[in-house]
């Protein structure tokens, strides 16, 4: 159960930053203003540097609470 709730958080944030960022190419084509379009701009930029950093983030937990305990430290004793 402990496993579960420390792989709650990255995995809700993946999903928070990655619908943004299937819908952004829809939203540009219906927003004409070019002030806004500079913002989805830079916001396309923030969004992928924080989907990459939580899938980072997500990847290394499953790592240190299914994997190491699993493979690693049962063969070390």
């Amino acid at each position: 159960m402990n496993t579960v709730k420390k792989l709650i958080l990255p995995s809700v944030l993946l999903l928070l930053f990655l619908i943004p960022s299937l819908y952004q190419d829809e939203l540009s084509l219906e927003i004409q203003a070019e002030f806004f379009l500079q913002i989805l701009n830079v916001a396309r930029y923030v969004i992928g540097s924080c989907l990459w950093l939580t899938a980072g983030w997500l990847v290394i937990r499953i790592l240190n609470l299914v994997v190491w305990p699993i493979l690693i430290e049962k063969r070390l004793g």
